[in-house]
C-alpha cells in the first residue's frame, strides 16, 4: 500500500513511515516545523535553508545516533541491535526514546536560529548561494554535536561551524556519496572527547582540504567555467560578503544585493556579461563558452 503509486521509495520514506506508526506526534512535529520554515512570518522561517522532512531526519540521525547512512537508522528504529543483529521490542522502545530527545534538540528554535547565524557568518546570505541542501543538514548536525556533546562555547562554535560550512560547500564535500562522507567524519570523531579536541578536529579537516594548491590551482580552474552557478563562484561571493566588499562601480556593499531586500518584479541582483557578446565576437572571442 505504501508504494501503490509505483514511486521509488528511499530509506527516509520508510523511516517516516515507522515514525508515523510508533510516534505519530513526532511526524507531525517534523512536518509542521518544515512547513513553518518555508513560511514567512513564522518563528522557524529563514531565507537561507528551507528543509524538507528528509533533511530533518538526516540531521536527527547524524546528531542523535551518529549515523550517516539512513539504512542503519532504519534498522535501529525497527529495534535491531547492530552489534548482534537481534531485533527486540525493548531495543525499539529505547531507540524511540532517544529519537524523541534528538528531534526535540534539532527542532529547538534557539539551536535553529544560532545555526543560521553560522551560515551568515560564513557569508552565505542568500539561499541561491547554497549549492547543497544536504550539506546544510549535515553541518547543522555537526553544530549540535559541538554544542551538546562537546560543550563548545557559542562564540567559538559559531566560528568553527561557519568555516566548516564554507569548506563543505566550496569543495562539494557532501555532494557525491554524502552518507559515506558523513560516516567517515563520524568515525574520525570517535577519538574526540573534549571541546578543545573538537576544535582541533575541525581545524585539521579544513586544513587538509584548503591547501595552498587548492587556492592556487583548484579554485582558479573551477572558476574558469561558463556555468552561471557553481560552488566556487558561490564561495567567491560569500567571501565578498564576509569582507564587506562593494559592488563593482558602486559604493553599495555586495552583501546588501545578495540579501535581496528590494521589492517588485525585478531582482535586486542581476548578473550579466562585463562586455557585450557582440563586442566580444568582433574582437575574435566567438565561442559561447569563452564569452560566458
Amino acid at each position: 500500500r505504501v508504494n501503490s503509486g509505483g514511486m521509488q521509495l528511499k530509506e527516509g520514506d520508510f523511516i517516516l513511515t515507522l515514525i508515523s506508526v510508533h510516534w505519530v506526534e513526532g511526524r507531525k512535529l517534523i512536518e509542521t516545523f518544515c512547513q513553518n520554515a518555508q513560511t514567512a512570518g513564522t518563528a522557524e522561517y529563514n531565507p537561507l535553508f528551507n528543509p524538507d522532512t528528509i533533511h530533518i531526519i538526516r540531521t536527527v540521525m547524524t546528531y542523535g545516533f551518529k549515523r550517516g547512512r539512513l539504512r542503519y537508522a532504519y534498522m535501529l528504529l525497527r529495534g535491531k541491535d547492530l552489534d548482534t543483529g537481534v531485533f527486540s521490542e525493548e531495543k525499539q522502545e529505547d531507540v524511540f526514546e532517544q529519537l524523541k530527545e534528538s528531534v526535540s534538540t534539532v527542532l529547538h528554535l534557539e539551536n535553529w536560529k544560532e545555526f543560521m547565524k553560522c551560515l551568515q557568518t560564513a557569508g552565505y546570505v542568500n539561499a541561491k548561494m547554497i549549492s547543497s541542501q544536504n550539506a546544510i543538514a549535515y553541518c547543522y548536525a555537526l553544530y549540535l554535536i559541538g554544542k551538546h556533546t562537546y560543550k563548545v562555547d557559542q562564540k567559538t562554535l559559531r566560528n568553527l561551524i561557519a568555516r566548516w560550512t564554507y569548506m563543505s560547500l566550496v569543495t562539494g564535500r557532501y555532494t557525491n556519496s554524502p552518507e559515506s562522507m558523513v560516516e567517515q567524519d563520524l568515525a574520525d570523531m570517535r577519538s574526540v572527547t573534549t571541546a578543545e579536541e573538537f576544535k582541533e578536529y575541525i581545524d585539521r579537516k579544513i586544513a587538509a582540504q584548503f591547501t595552498e594548491d587548492y587556492f592556487n590551482i583548484t579554485i582558479p580552474e573551477n572558476l574558469a567555467t561558463s556555468a552561471s552557478n557553481s560552488p566556487a563562484w558561490n564561495g567567491y561571493c560569500a567571501a565578498l560578503s564576509v569582507l564587506s566588499a562593494n559592488t563593482l562601480f558602486s559604493s553599495l556593499p555586495i552583501r546588501e544585493l545578495f540579501q535581496g531586500y528590494a521589492s517588485g518584479n525585478k531582482s535586486s541582483l542581476e548578473r550579466h556579461h562585463l562586455f557585450p557578446k557582440n563586442y566580444l565576437s568582433n574582437i575574435g572571442v566567438a565561442a559561447s563558452r569563452e564569452q560566458n
